[in-house]
């Protein structure tokens, strides 16, 4: 029998990371029931017959904490090394492993942008240890061969050493939505509230679109804090247009996509783009920064704006809600663009790159 360990991610359960490492190992353990899966984690979510959850038992909502866990207290807690693999989920691996290990990479988003990164240290951190996973990783999976492409420039990776599966869509965003009553129409932003985010190129150009309104626009804020982006959510929680849902479930996020008009989604980097792939599953529209990451999917679907261009998104938008046609055109083939992006084909790639590190 083979027997892995999974880090989960402590700490980053509720970011699109975490939902990665969720749906991720229950689809690993689903696609090899055989196996037996340890998996060191903090939430009760994990129902597979061959999944042990185990408790990490660290106050890992800080990053310290998460640091000392992973290096030094995870030693602690798993004395005997006779198992066959360690899967980390995101982005790092015990410093003290020297066994058989797969490793996803999200992104490199501390390299690459660490002046919206969560502190220097945190980016100095992050640098070091994914760069280290990445070396000493038999095996890697990140979601977009973009990310491939970074690692490879950044770090030398050689791409016969990346394996690139799209991340998949929950199905509950596939299901067909029921029939609601009219609203009025709402853009509708999906994910963390920091700096990346694009937030602030957002809510500028939503201002000057509401400026030529005579009925302004309500955009829906959708997710949770993360960091560097203080000053812009205090703007955005003053202006009347603006309203927060914290933390949704994947059903009441499935009920805002289904009812918003456009989806909007100006982030200035991304490791594949999540919230596009669920808005075009659930039948709403898009408006995306233009990130080749994004396009790997959606394809031309979405309507594109250059990063950081808050008159380009602005005119993105205008488009988008005054043809009721063209944006009924996308909603169509974006449900069918993503029909394909399912968790179980994740599962599949992390269990064949398994089997193949241990043959």
């Amino acid at each position: 029998m083979i027997d892995l360990r999974i880090i989960d991610c402590p700490g980053m359960e509720r970011t699109g990371v975490g939902r990665y490492a969720l749906e991720a190992t229950r689809a690993l353990c689903r696609a090899r029931p055989a196996w037996q899966c340890t998996v060191l984690t903090n939430r009760d979510l994990f129902v597979e017959p061959n999944a042990r959850p185990r408790r990490t038992r660290w106050p890992t909502a800080r990053s310290w904490a998460r640091v000392g866990w992973l290096h030094a207290g995870s030693r602690l807690e798993l004395r005997r090394n006779d198992f066959d693999c360690w899967i980390g989920m995101a982005f790092t691996l015990p410093v003290w492993w020297r066994g058989r290990s797969v490793v996803t990479i999200h992104d490199l988003m501390f390299v690459e942008q660490r002046e919206d990164y969560s502190g220097r240290v945190n980016a100095l951190y992050a640098t070091a240890a994914t760069k280290h996973a990445a070396k000493v990783a038999d095996a890697i999976i990140c979601g977009s061969d973009e990310t491939r492409r970074r690692l490879a420039r950044h770090w030398s990776v050689a791409p016969a050493k990346v394996s690139v599966t799209p991340y998949g869509v929950s199905d509950v965003f596939f299901a067909d939505a029921p029939e609601e009553a009219s609203q009025p129409p709402f853009l509708l932003y999906v994910g963390t509230f920091e700096a990346r985010k694009g937030l602030d190129t957002l809510h500028a150009a939503l201002r000057a679109l509401n400026a030529q309104r005579t009925s302004p626009l309500k955009l829906v804020l959708a997710g949770r804090p993360g960091w560097g982006a203080d000053g812009t959510l205090a703007k955005l929680q003053a202006d009347p247009h603006v309203a927060f849902r914290d933390d949704p479930s994947d059903y009441e996020l499935a009920e805002l996509y289904r009812a918003a008009t456009v989806m909007v989604y100006p982030s200035r980097a991304e490791g594949f783009g999540l919230p596009v792939a669920e808005a075009m599953a659930s039948g709403c529209a898009v408006v995306s920064s233009d990130l080749a990451c994004v396009r790997e999917f959606a394809g031309e679907v979405p309507c594109y704006a250059p990063v950081d261009d808050p008159r380009a998104l602005q005119t993105c938008l205008e488009r988008m809600l005054a043809d009721d046609g063209d944006r009924h055109r996308r909603e169509v083939a974006g449900r069918l663009a993503v029909e394909s992006l399912r968790w179980a084909a994740v599962g599949e790639t992390l269990a064949a790159r398994v089997g193949s590190v241990l043959l």
